[in-house]
């Protein structure tokens, strides 16, 4: 039985390359298509968030089972993207993706963001409607994608 009172949600640094690589490339999988199938490589990928974005990750047992990244370096328009959300499939469904994005919104509100945007592809019906019960509304269809905001 998983005991979620014993998570915690941290934010900001205590994440290293090493554990961001292992926890992206395991969750993952969960995303729709994975980004492996995009040709996205993880190291690079790992890298860039590390250095560039906003991590948020929901700890158990002090392993990572969720994981946020969002950027909130956009000062003119104070707009926030959410690059990354994903919580390991035993876990989906008991509100962890909710409290990951939620802090994501938070923290970008806190920076100065107004907006979170963010794209989905327009197959992923599961996706798409977590973000819509979360808040957001499609401003934008464009090949694949759906582009969605919410103000925070």
């Amino acid at each position: 039985m998983i005991n979620l009172e014993e998570a915690k949600i941290c934010s900001g640094g205590g994440v290293e390359l090493s554990e961001l690589k292992e926890t992206i490339a395991r969750l993952e999988k969960y995303i729709n298509p994975p980004l492996s199938s995009l040709n996205i490589d993880i190291d690079t990928y790992s890298r860039k968030l590390l250095m560039h974005s906003n991590i948020v990750s929901f700890r158990l047992s002090n392993k990572i089972v969720g994981m946020g990244a969002f950027y909130a370096n956009d000062k003119v328009c104070r707009e926030g993207y959410l690059s990354f959300i994903a919580v390991d499939i035993e876990l989906q469904g008991k509100g962890i993706g909710h409290k990951i994005l939620d802090q994501c919104e938070m923290i970008a509100s806190q920076l100065g963001m107004n907006v979170m945007r963010l794209e989905v592809f327009g197959t992923n019906d599961s996706a798409i409607g977590f973000y819509k019960r979360c808040g957001y509304a499609e401003y934008l269809s464009r090949n694949d994608s759906i582009f969605m905001f919410k103000v925070i």
